[in-house]
């Protein structure tokens, strides 16, 4: 298993803390570095237009989830959340993705 396929399953299903656990120590990497790598890949095919917002938005929520496992934040993982997450604040004349590119333009720029 991958952290992609962590993040594809994650489109329909929880992530299990234990079996992220396993993989990090199969793959000797921290909790953090996984959810930050599962992040990138959410983000960067939210941008090359493979997944959906509500897709994206899903993954990012079971991540958040498991945020709340670890009982802490990382940076990019969390700034990303916090990016698909804005789709879900309505704003007038716009659409969710609208809204998420706004986001996700100010990210790309924190994180080159």
């Amino acid at each position: 298993m991958t952290i992609e396929d962590f993040a594809k399953r994650a489109f329909v299903d929880d992530i299990d803390k234990l079996e992220v656990e396993a993989f990090c120590k199969q793959e000797q990497i921290t909790p953090a570095v996984f959810m930050d790598g599962f992040a990138r890949y959410i983000v960067a095919g939210y941008v090359e237009n493979r997944f959906t917002w509500p897709a994206c938005d899903a993954a990012m929520n079971r991540l958040n989830g498991l945020f709340q496992k670890y009982g802490r934040y990382h940076g990019y993982a969390f700034d990303a959340f916090l990016a698909i997450e804005t789709g879900e604040v309505r704003q007038e004349g716009k659409t969710p993705e609208e809204v998420v590119q706004l986001w996700i333009e100010k990210l790309i720029l924190k994180y080159p």
